[in-house]
């Protein structure tokens, strides 16, 4: 009998070969156009873990029934596996096993099963109502600029591809050509920031509970702390550099630097050409990127909720505290500890599969750090290397965007008895810090 967690991990891994021999299909690729199965797999992977980096330009090299399965697949990715299957049983009358149920729970990071099936159609309207008032906005845009039958679809493609963070986009230079349209950019942020944010908070803002939980106050501080302070680095570092936002008007400066300060919450689209951004600027993007978006939402990464935990720490130490205290709430040490291992893990295996693609690929290692922390982070923001990477490359990066999505359920395909208890006390000895 699999365990919850090992349902969702096996069931993504399913979805992620399927949409791979169906993009395979010759009917899912340009009159001329090839894919290869570690293209494919790719291709699905990032779709599916909502990630956006891409081998190949989805604007030409898939045709529209092409880019239609990517689009099924982010929507597939951004809902999550569990969620999908418990729709179609809903819609098949059939009743929703225990077991399921706590799968759901660990999709959504719920603390119990009970109303789990409720919230998930909830999770359902959220997520339809946000998308198609995005697809309204974005279709202004577009209805002028492309025939009405591709703004449709483009408005409903990067309006999905935005509220799940995925940062797909058919257009070969993504928003670059974008970048002074308020509506656009603005319309994208917010899709992102919503889908970031994760259902349990959006729920709690849109039923408008008088008391608002802990988890919620925590997302909300350090997502708004997150995206003035990129806001303002970005502005500050980028702001005479020509290649980028240069020669933009302050305003559209602000406004740029927000958009690509909102991106790497593991939404990946760009409005200025990031191989053109300082050094520093892109660091600035990989912090951003591997803290990611919030648990039980649509994004990647170590999640904001971590980051404030470790935050929390340091602020302990440094008051000399042996706790970690927000809001006047004590936070449980076994949720520390999980934070402190949702951050050393995916750092060792971003940095052993960093290490491995530089010994031989000869390429500018920024570059290729940058790639493999956009690709746990679930971004899908690039330097544009993405496609020249050979094989092995690109298999290391697909496992990267499947442990961004699944984070430490992976730890569930290890057998650990759960009645085992701690019967032995050892003596107490401190280390040198």
């Amino acid at each position: 009998m699999f365990k919850p967690a090992q349902i969702i991990l096996l069931g993504y891994i399913t979805v992620i070969l399927l949409g791979s021999l169906i993009l395979m299909l010759p009917a899912m690729t340009a009159p001329g156009k090839d894919l290869t199965f570690i293209d494919a797999v790719f291709t699905s992977t990032s779709a599916i873990c909502v990630t956006g980096l891409t081998v190949v330009d989805t604007a030409t090299f898939f045709s529209f029934w092409g880019q239609i399965v990517i689009l099924v697949l982010i929507q597939c990715g951004g809902l999550g596996y569990m969620t999908l299957t418990t729709l179609i049983a809903i819609g098949l009358g059939r009743r929703i096993e225990y077991r399921d149920r706590l799968a759901l729970k660990e999709t959504f990071s719920l603390e119990t099963p009970g109303g789990v099936v409720r919230f998930t159609l909830n999770v359902l309207k959220y997520t339809f109502t946000f998308e198609a008032l995005g697809a309204f906005f974005l279709l202004i845009s577009f209805i002028g600029r492309y025939p009405l039958p591709k703004a449709i679809f483009a408005s409903i493609f990067h309006s999905v591809s935005a509220f799940c963070n995925a940062g797909f986009s058919i257009f070969s230079n993504n928003f670059e050509d974008f970048v002074q349209n308020p509506l656009v950019n603005i319309t994208l942020c917010f899709l992102i920031i919503l889908g970031g944010l994760g259902f349990m908070v959006l729920k709690e803002i849109i039923t408008k509970r008088r008391v608002i939980t802990l988890h919620s106050k925590v997302v909300i501080r350090v997502t708004i702390l997150l995206l003035l302070a990129g806001t303002l680095l970005i502005l500050l570092f980028e702001w005479d550099n020509p290649n980028t936002i240069g020669m933009l008007s302050p305003g559209y400066k602000v406004l740029t630097s927000f958009f690509q300060a909102v991106t790497p919450r593991t939404a990946g689209f760009n409005t200025v050409p990031i191989d053109s951004m300082r050094s520093i600027s892109l660091f600035i993007i990989i912090f951003l990127m591997f803290i990611g978006a919030s648990p039980g939402g649509t994004g990647g990464g170590i999640k904001t909720t971590t980051f404030a935990l470790l935050l929390g720490v340091v602020k302990g130490v440094a008051q000399e505290k042996n706790r970690v205290e927000y809001f006047h709430r004590r936070i449980p040490n076994e949720t520390i500890y999980r934070a402190i291992a949702q951050t050393i893990l995916p750092f060792l295996l971003v940095a052993i599969v960093s290490i491995i693609i530089m010994s031989y690929q000869h390429d500018n290692p920024t570059r290729i750090i940058f790639e493999v922390f956009s690709a746990f982070g679930t971004v899908g923001l690039s330097t544009g290397i993405t496609p020249t990477l050979f094989s092995l490359s690109k298999f290391l990066l697909v496992i990267m965007m499947y442990y961004g999505k699944v984070g430490l359920l992976g730890l569930a395909i290890y057998p650990v008895k759960k009645d085992e208890k701690e019967c032995i006390l050892y003596p107490e000895e401190g280390v040198q810090l």
